[in-house]
């Protein structure tokens, strides 16, 4: 990809972080996760369709690539996450392994950049309750799912602190508070 072919047709949601930069101010930054991501889609057979998606926050970077045929015409996310969270690419893909269904696979990962390339998972749960659609019962549901993952995740737990996912054992949670709070206090 040629320098500037990246901001051909894109739009980038900044929210509420205008001066916020990140690694996607960099142009060769830029074009590098780009040619990556469109290298992938290629690879399972998708080829981009439509207006790029950018939403760049402090902590990551999130692309939404319109397709054209396969997935039912449903997009694709890159993301990209600081070195401090790259542990994120990897989690994504051991989870995959370890608890299939209860995460959508990634279609790819690059684990020491810290990227990642998903299908949509449909609406966000935030827009479906301010649409008006979800109710307590959807809420009971989504916590009930997510403890079952976790409960399933225990015999994984070495293995997740091995990616570089933080450790936070309820053995460990007083000391853990007590240095957010420091932090905080400074």
């Amino acid at each position: 990809m040629r320098r500037g072919d990246d901001d051909r047709a894109q739009t980038v949601d900044r929210d509420h972080f205008p001066d916020a930069r990140t690694p996607w101010d960099d142009p060769d930054r830029r074009a590098e996760a780009l040619d990556w991501a469109t290298g992938r889609l290629a690879a399972h057979g998708l080829r981009e369709s439509g207006r790029r998606q950018v939403r760049l926050r402090p902590w990551s970077v999130l692309v939404r690539f319109s397709l054209a045929g396969g997935l039912g015409d449903r997009p694709v996310w890159f993301k990209a996450v600081p070195p401090a969270a790259a542990f994120e690419a990897g989690l994504a893909s051991g989870l995959a392994d370890w608890v299939p269904d209860h995460v959508l696979a990634p279609l790819a990962v690059d684990a020491e950049r810290g990227w990642c390339l998903m299908r949509d998972g449909g609406p966000l749960f935030r827009q479906v309750l301010d649409e008006g659609a979800g109710t307590l019962a959807d809420w009971e549901d989504a916590l009930r799912s997510y403890a079952v993952m976790q409960r399933a995740l225990v015999p994984y737990a070495e293995k997740l602190t091995g990616l570089g996912v933080p450790s936070a054992r309820p053995l460990e949670l007083p000391g853990l508070s007590t240095r957010c709070w420091r932090r905080t206090r400074r």
